[in-house]
């Protein structure tokens, strides 16, 4: 149980943490415009928790799980049953990309807020 959140963890860190690059690189490409560039990264970031936040909420009409990541992680003699795999594995991951889709929101809110206070002090 505790490999298979474990496995979910770095399931869902990797893919968030190539977004967050997708949205840096975008951001960098305005940094002539920094109140824009925080604009637009805030707004890729809601659009990445709300992307997030749909699939935790369909993730459990996942037909195969066995084509799952944590499934092919897992080593051979560790993968439970079909039927308890499904069990472990979707609320594992549910749990890690609500939580992910949260802290996407969060930094979404603070881009905002920087795009804001530079927007009043730049003009």
């Amino acid at each position: 149980m505790h490999e298979i959140n474990q496995l979910a963890s770095i399931v869902v860190w990797r893919g968030f943490g190539f977004c967050w690059l997708a949205i840096a690189a975008a951001m960098s490409g305005l940094i002539f415009d920094l109140p824009l560039a925080c604009r637009v990264g805030a707004i890729l970031a809601l659009i990445l928790a709300l992307a997030m936040q749909f699939r935790a909420e369909t993730y459990h009409r996942i037909k195969y799980i066995r084509e799952t990541e944590v499934w092919i992680m897992l080593a051979e003699e560790a993968r439970p049953s079909k039927e308890m795999a499904r069990q472990l594995i979707v609320p594992a991951m549910r749990d890690e990309l609500r939580e992910k889709a949260l802290y996407s929101a969060v930094m979404g809110g603070g881009l905002f807020l920087i795009s804001l206070v530079l927007r009043l002090l730049i003009g």
